[in-house]
């Protein structure tokens, strides 16, 4: 009985590390994204401030 209840709460808690691992790499996406696109920003308002 132990056992199944370890086996449930391992599963449990290797899911929830997925879940993590998931959220992590989604924020990490967003971050370079947001990154790229305001280095864009500020390129292109360099552009229009040096005319």
């Amino acid at each position: 009985m132990p056992r199944t209840a370890d086996r449930a709460s391992v599963s449990t808690c290797l899911h929830e590390l997925n879940q993590s691992v998931a959220i992590t790499d989604y924020a990490h996406d967003r971050t370079r994204c947001c990154a790229s696109l305001w280095m864009t920003m500020m390129a292109s308002l360099g552009l229009t401030t040096s005319r």
